[in-house]
C-alpha cells in the first residue's frame, strides 16, 4: 500500500479508515467508483464513515501548495487544506486501510485509556 502511494508520479494519497463515530474526524466521501469527491472536518451529519487518518503521501507540488496556504481561524496551517487542494485539482487518490490494519486516534483521552487498560477505543470499526 505505501509502495504504491510512493510510486504514483503525481498527486496526493490519503489512507481512510472506517470508524463508528465519524463526527469526530475529517471524513472523506467517495464517488461510486471510489474516487474521493469531498472532505469535511468533523461534520455534524457525516456523508461517510471513512476517517482521513494522519498518513499522507504527496508529490513535490505540496511545497507550493503549503506556501500558498493561509492560516485558519485557529491561527494554524491546516493539513486538511493541502488535501483539499489535491481534491480540487482532481489528483487526490486513496488507499483504504482495510481489515488487516488497526488505526487509533492517538490524540484523544480514549487512546490514553486504551493504552492503560489494553482495550480498543470505541472509534475503531472493521472494514
Amino acid at each position: 500500500m505505501l509502495r504504491e502511494a510512493a510510486a504514483r508520479p503525481q498527486g496526493g494519497t490519503i489512507f481512510p479508515y472506517l470508524v463508528n463515530d465519524p463526527q469526530r474526524y475529517g471524513i472523506v466521501k467517495f464517488a461510486e467508483n471510489g474516487v474521493p469527491i469531498g472532505i469535511e472536518e468533523k461534520p455534524v451529519a457525516p456523508k461517510s464513515h471513512w476517517a482521513v487518518t494522519g498518513l499522507y503521501f504527496y508529490d513535490n507540488r505540496v511545497l507550493d501548495i503549503a506556501r500558498a496556504l493561509k492560516t485558519s481561524a485557529r491561527g494554524e496551517l491546516e493539513i486538511m487544506d493541502i488535501n483539499l487542494a489535491y481534491l480540487a485539482d482532481g489528483t487526490l487518490t486513496r488507499d483504504h486501510m482495510g481489515r488487516s490494519f488497526a488505526w487509533f486516534d492517538t490524540g484523544t483521552p480514549d487512546f490514553c485509556w486504551m493504552r492503560r487498560s489494553s482495550s480498543a477505543p470505541s472509534s475503531t470499526a472493521r472494514a
